[in-house]
C-alpha cells in the first residue's frame, strides 16, 4: 500500500510506467555514473535508475516514504536513501572523490523549481547534467529565446550556465493526484 500524497509537500507522483521508463532512457546514463535523485517518492524511478548506475543517492523529505524506500533498497549497496530537503543538501558531504560529479534526476515540486535549479547551478562543480520534471510553462521559460514573451531573468540565468532543452511532454493524467497543469521533462546540460 502506498502512502497518501501530502499536499503540503506538493506531492504528485508520476504513475505512468511508460513515461517512467522513457525518462530513464532519455537520461542516457553511461556505465559508472553517479546519480542524485531529487524526490525519490515511492521509488518507482529509483528502481529503474538503480539498474543502470554505480551509485544512487535517493533524496526524499517525507519520513513515511523514507521508511518505504529503506525497506525497498536495504540490500542494494548502490542505493543510499537520504532524508533531506534538497535545498539543504550539501554536495561535498556526499562526494566520495574530489572529482565526483552527479547526474541529477528529479520530479520536483513546482512551487520551488526556481530555487532547486538555482541550487543545482550554484553547485555545478558537483553536477554534470540535470534532468527534471517541471511544470510545462516553467519549462518553456527555461528554454525561451531572447525577445519572446516567456524570456526573462530566469531564462537568462539558466541559459548562461546550461543548455536547456525540453525532452518530453507529460500529460497531467500521468500523475497521481492529477495536477492542474501539464509537465515537461527537461535537460539542463551544464556548460
Amino acid at each position: 500500500m502506498y502512502a497518501k500524497p501530502k499536499k503540503k509537500l506538493s506531492q504528485n507522483f508520476l504513475t505512468d510506467k511508460n513515461i517512467q521508463q522513457r525518462i530513464v532512457e532519455l537520461c542516457e546514463l553511461p556505465p559508472g555514473r553517479s546519480v542524485l535523485e531529487i524526490g525519490a517518492g515511492r521509488g518507482e524511478i529509483t528502481r529503474l535508475l538503480a539498474e543502470k548506475v554505480d551509485r544512487l543517492l535517493a533524496i526524499e523529505i517525507d519520513a513515511a516514504l523514507i521508511q518505504k524506500l529503506n525497506s525497498i533498497f536495504h540490500d542494494n549497496p548502490r542505493v543510499t536513501v537520504i532524508k533531506k530537503d534538497i535545498l539543504h543538501f550539501n554536495f561535498p558531504d556526499y562526494n566520495d572523490t574530489a572529482h565526483c560529479k552527479y547526474t541529477v534526476v528529479g520530479n520536483i515540486p513546482y512551487h520551488i523549481s526556481s530555487l532547486i535549479i538555482e541550487k543545482l547551478i550554484r553547485n555545478r562543480g558537483s553536477v554534470d547534467d540535470i534532468f527534471l520534471t517541471v511544470q510545462k510553462e516553467f519549462a518553456q521559460r527555461l528554454c525561451a529565446c531572447p525577445g519572446t514573451k516567456s524570456y526573462g531573468s530566469l531564462s537568462c540565468f539558466v541559459q548562461y550556465y546550461t543548455q536547456p532543452s525540453i525532452r518530453l511532454s507529460i500529460s497531467k493524467n500521468c500523475f497521481s493526484p492529477r495536477p492542474k497543469v501539464d509537465s515537461c521533462f527537461v535537460h539542463l546540460r551544464i556548460r
